[in-house]
């Protein structure tokens, strides 16, 4: 039996030899690459660490302005803006043209009432008390106190003593002054302030 044993391994021993020595050989062969692919994915994880690492420190952690000049552009700019803006709201001249809409427009919505409805509950509140007229006449009197401010306020006096003057053409003279848009600004909404202060007093009256 035993000599029977040594003649079956003796035949089969090339056969696991050359078995064993290809198992091994596969086995070299594939792990450098196994290796390699592990290696690379952590140099790959590594990597993307290191970006993010980066941008945080850069964006986000550091204080300095090369860092974010577009950021804080922006800040700068917003900031200069709601200067400019403000600065562009306080135009004498801005806020002159916005106290000639008022006047112009505001009387006209107080005259409705008036003739529509004069004996109305709603006419009595808003046209009795005088706060309307006296509304518009603050805003009237800001544009004079502006206009008169202006640059070459005094010029426009001196031609306005044309109009008073009966060796001059009187027409000639008020044409001279409508030639001049503060003047305008302050004799229109005068005009229109003072026709809703009279139309008032006869609604009054008429009650």
């Amino acid at each position: 039996m035993s000599l029977l044993m040594l003649l079956l391994l003796s035949c089969n021993l090339p056969l696991l030899v050359s078995s064993s020595l290809f198992f091994s050989s596969s086995s070299l062969k594939r792990s450098p690459l196994a290796f390699h692919s592990t290696t690379s994915s952590k140099s790959r994880s590594q990597k993307i660490r290191n970006g993010y690492n980066r941008i945080d420190n850069t964006a986000f952690m550091s204080n300095s302005p090369q860092l974010c000049p577009s950021l804080i552009s922006h800040q700068t700019s917003f900031r200069g803006g709601g200067k400019n803006l403000i600065t562009s709201s306080l135009s004498p001249q801005e806020v002159i043209e916005t106290c000639v809409s008022i006047d112009t427009f505001a009387p006209q919505f107080l005259w409705l009432p008036m003739i529509a409805a004069p004996s109305s509950n709603a006419t009595k509140k808003i046209m009795g008390p005088i706060t309307p007229i006296l509304a518009l006449a603050a805003v009237h009197l800001l544009t004079v106190i502006l206009a008169a401010s202006q640059e070459g306020a005094l010029s426009q006096v001196l031609v306005f003593q044309e109009v008073f003057d009966p060796s001059m053409s009187q027409l000639g003279g008020m044409q001279k002054m409508f030639a001049f848009p503060n003047f305008v600004a302050e004799e229109w909404p005068h005009v229109l302030i003072w026709d809703l202060f009279v139309g008032r007093a006869i609604w009054l009256d008429g009650l």
